[in-house]
């Protein structure tokens, strides 16, 4: 029985439905007052720094801490918002949304199959995928992702290939992440993390592997660069100083096993990151097994540490979530590998007949459950009363209040909740102020 499809076409179909069904959840209408309520407070960042060419330095939008001094650490990421919004609009900031975020993907995809069979990869794709799926608004920590998987990447290459020289491209990369995200200290930690297990699995020979010789050059570069940002030494510092939201109870930055954060978002995390934290500690068991019996060349240290440690961010707070996302994939589908290819190839030996069979069932298993999958979360939506909102662009709803306040002649002070500041300030910025706004405990005591 001959295989009727080549297996590069075959892949190519299967990771174009991977990518549609993470796309199903991107390509969605922009809600100002609604999911999107942060937007309108980066793209007026963005307007205000482009202006005036400096990043503001105290709580400008304020009336009730006009004065209380401001660190922006996303402030390049606001410049790319407000100059997408400003030339091309509501749409293309969707759809730069969905390229980054795609972009991400692709390279972390790419990053485990450096590790890890395809089809292996293919199929943890869908956990990762639904994770990811809940943090894909215009946001920032989008950049970061990218740039996380840039880094996953770059290090994996040289564990395959120490003689190639790309992995200086961290050093730019790094300069370039200070300025768009908060989450800029995960790279110093991924690299310092890889030369550990470097470290744990070759004492011996340490100093003269050619690929710890580069990240012993690159990691302290990386820590100088990190200055290099408007707000020079606290911008370096703004993840030590990190509040902890106590005036403000935001459910995402809260603990996982909080009330507040369980009623938020526990349907997520029951269905996808608690199994996800199984599966992962599960697969160790075959990692460290699969160095025992040489299926695997070392000891899976460096993906153990990332991923202990990203899940025990998510832990205390549920945003940082999909950080755990990002290194689940390379991680379980390195781990599983070894197992699911001594088992691919004992079958291939056996039941030549079966394994063809089987592989095309895998295939038509991953098509229907990510396309199905995709299909029902909106159908469920719909359901449920939440308008149909696929698509690009602002949603219906998202000017009218602001424009009611305008064309009335409304007058403040405005007493406004946390969640609608960013609006506010969007429509009303000079004009009107408010009494806070979506940045919380960073831009208020």
């Amino acid at each position: 029985m001959k295989n009727l499809i080549p297996a590069d076409y075959k892949k190519v179909f299967v990771f174009v439905i991977i990518l549609a069904f993470y796309a199903s959840f991107l390509v969605v209408k922009i809600s100002l007052p609604m999911a999107d309520n942060d937007a309108g407070l980066y793209i007026t960042d963005g307007k205000v720094i482009w202006e005036t060419q400096k990043v503001f330095r105290n709580n400008i939008y304020s009336y009730t801490m006009p004065d209380y001094p401001v660190y922006d650490h996303h402030w390049l990421s606001s410049v790319v918002f407000y100059l997408t919004h400003e030339f091309f609009g509501f749409s293309v900031l969707t759809i730069l949304k969905t390229i980054i975020l795609l972009s991400a993907f692709v390279i972390l995809f790419l990053a485990a199959i450096k590790k890890a069979d395809f089809w292996l990869v293919a199929a943890f794709s869908f956990p990762t995928i639904l994770m990811l799926s809940w943090r894909v608004r215009i946001r920032p920590e989008m950049f970061s992702y990218l740039f996380i998987a840039l880094f996953l990447y770059l290090l994996l290459d040289l564990e395959k290939h120490p003689e190639r020289k790309r992995i200086f491209w961290l050093i730019p990369l790094q300069i370039l992440w200070v300025n768009f995200h908060l989450f800029f200290f995960v790279g110093l930690a991924l690299v310092g993390g890889f030369l550990f297990e470097k470290a744990v699995l070759n004492p011996k020979g340490f100093w003269r592997d050619p690929a710890v010789k580069k990240l012993l050059i690159i990691l302290p570069i990386l820590f100088i660069v990190i200055f290099i940002n408007p707000n020079g030494v606290e911008g370096a510092l703004a993840p030590l100083k990190i509040h902890s939201y106590a005036t403000f109870t935001v459910s995402e930055n809260q603990p996982l096993f909080n009330l507040k954060a369980s009623l938020f978002s526990w349907d997520i995390f029951s269905s996808a990151f608690i199994p996800m934290i199984a599966i992962f500690l599960l697969s160790f068991l075959f990692g460290f097994w699969n160095k025992f019996i040489g299926l695997a060349r070392d000891k899976p240290i460096f993906l153990l540490l990332a991923g202990l440690g990203s899940a025990g961010a998510a832990l205390l707070q549920l945003r940082l979530a999909t950080l755990f996302a990002l290194i689940f994939l390379p991680a379980v589908s390195s781990n599983f590998n070894g197992a699911y290819l001594a088992a691919k190839e004992w079958l291939k030996r056996k039941y030549p007949k079966i394994t063809l069979v089987a592989g095309y069932i895998l295939i038509f298993m991953i098509v229907f459950v990510f396309s199905y999958k995709a299909y029902r979360i909106n159908a469920d939506a719909r359901e449920q009363g939440y308008p149909a909102n696929l698509g690009i662009g602002l949603d219906r709803y998202s000017n009218g209040a602001g424009e009611f306040f305008k064309n009335n002649n409304l007058k403040g002070p405005i007493f406004n909740d946390y969640d609608i500041g960013g609006y506010i300030i969007y429509h009303l910025f000079p004009k009107e102020k408010v009494f806070v706004d979506n940045n919380g405990a960073d831009s208020y005591p």
